[in-house]
Formats: structure tokens, sequence, C-alpha cells
């Protein structure tokens, strides 16, 4: 894992596998029906539906390149899980005062990584975008 001063974490179930450089946060959701009467004047009348969502989004890491294993373009857990579909723990825990961490069920779903500095090869950085299933819990 590349070491870097932004102080948010990416983690895998328990392990932290990047430092998170941006975040381009989820957007949240509930859905609303169309339930527009007769006696609405003309104007669209929508009630509160029951499911909720997170949608999809990204984040930027920093990580430093496998030496051994020159195609792993990603942490290698990031890489099997966008490679195996499975819905994996994730977290990002933010280096606040009292710590925030959010923490939601996901496929990895992209990987893209960015290009490399070559004033300073040895950390990567890459956008990884996630598809989150559930809830997000915020602690």
């Amino acid at each position: 894992m590349a070491v870097s001063n932004y102080g948010i974490k990416l983690i895998r179930e328990t392990s932290t596998v990047a430092d998170v450089v941006r975040i381009d946060p989820p957007e949240i959701t509930h859905e609303t029906k169309e339930s527009t009467s007769h006696g609405s004047g003309g104007w669209k009348e929508k009630t509160p539906g029951k499911l909720k969502g997170i949608e999809e989004f990204s984040v930027v890491i920093n990580w430093e390149p496998n030496k051994t294993d020159p195609i792993e373009i990603v942490p290698g857990e990031i890489q099997a899980d966008l490679l195996s579909n499975n819905i994996i723990l994730y977290k990002i825990r933010f280096n606040t005062s009292p710590l925030v961490t959010w923490e939601f069920y996901t496929r990895v779903i992209g990987i893209s990584p960015e290009e490399m500095d070559s004033q300073s090869p040895e950390t990567m950085q890459a956008t990884i975008t996630f598809s989150p299933t559930g809830d997000l819990t915020i602690n």
C-alpha cells in the first residue's frame, strides 16, 4: 500500500488495501411513486415508495505496484473482486476525530489505472468503481 497523508483508507473486509485520494460520493435515493389525482389542480403528486438505494460511485486510490507481478493493475484483492463479481464488504475510513467509517457491501465493477508519474514510479493511482447493494452504514 502506498503511504500518503490523505488520511482516508480503503478497507476490504478487515484489511486496508489503499489510501483514498478522492471520492465521488454515492447518491442515496428513495423512490417515489406517481400518485396524481383528478383533484390535484394540474400538479403532479408523488408519494414515497419503500425502496432506497445507493448508486454506483468511484474512489481514486494510491497504491504501490507489485514488483513481482507486472500485470497487476491495482491491488490484487480489488482486481480479484472485479474478476469474481462477488459481493464483498468494503469500508472507507475517514481520518476525522472521532473516526468515521462508511461500510457497504458491493461489487467492484470498474478499474481504471491512471497515468504513472515518472517522478514517482513507486506509486500509482487508479479509479475504482463500486456498485453497492443493500444499505450504507456510517459509524
